[in-house]
């Protein structure tokens, strides 16, 4: 008597238990793609936080050495408007030191380039933190400002107020040094030149745009630490 006849069941068993391994062997398989698919982007996730947070920490150091001088400016550009408004009470010299601080516009501090690559190409989204990506949007909102009141500045120094400035008195370097005033003008003919209400409209109107990029550069500043603080908190870095 053959197997079949003894064990009717068996071909059937055998058959299930095939059948059984196949499906073991099929997860088994999804397991450990699954498993090396979290591997690999936990590692890729590690790496992209790690550079990131040296890249912010760097950019914020630059950044702050930014607002610093930016201050210095802004105040000083506030002590210019006030001298403009009696010039001859402030004196030649103390003008002419003074108007550098609308002449050097605030410097902005650009997000790290590292962001901006992995935004572009998409990889940021391994990073997978809801806290961490609105402080990276608060980047991206400083970002816009900063941008804007930049143009503003070069819009003013290159083909606005100062530019038009320039064009009316010939050179903005007479506004700085007397080593580049024209013979003509003698101290007196030099406070009777910044008593001309273009040059304070020109002034005013670079110190204004300079404070409000000064206050985008804060608010970066604020938004580049939340991102700091979140990638060193949420274990992204380990």
């Amino acid at each position: 008597m053959t197997d079949e006849g003894r064990w009717p069941g068996r071909p059937r068993l055998r058959a299930l238990a095939e059948m059984f391994l196949i499906v073991v062997s099929i997860l088994l398989g999804f397991s450990l793609d699954s498993w090396w698919d979290r591997r690999s982007d936990s590692a890729a996730r590690q790496e992209l936080a790690r550079l990131l947070h040296a890249d912010f920490i760097e950019a914020r150091d630059q950044l702050r050495g930014s607002i610093a001088r930016g201050d210095a400016r802004v105040a000083a550009s506030q002590a210019l408007l006030a001298g403009l408004g009696d010039p001859v009470a402030i004196g030649a010299d103390s003008l002419r030191a003074l108007f550098p601080s609308i002449l050097q516009p605030v410097e902005a501090v650009s997000a790290p380039a590292s962001y901006r690559a992995a935004v572009s190409s998409g990889a940021v989204t391994i990073l997978d933190d809801p806290a961490l990506f609105r402080a990276l949007s608060a980047v991206d909102a400083a970002q816009t400002w900063m941008d804007t009141y930049s143009r503003l500045g070069a819009d003013i120094h290159y083909r606005g107020a100062l530019a038009e400035l320039e064009g009316t008195i010939g050179s903005l370097a007479v506004l700085i040094t007397a080593d580049e005033a024209p013979a003509r003008f003698l101290p007196a003919d030099y406070l009777e030149m910044v008593s001309r209400p273009e040059v304070y409209s020109a002034s005013r109107l670079a110190s204004q745009v300079g404070r409000n990029l000064l206050r985008s550069l804060r608010r970066m500043d604020s938004a580049m630490t939340s991102v700091i603080e979140q990638l060193e908190t949420s274990g992204a870095l380990d």
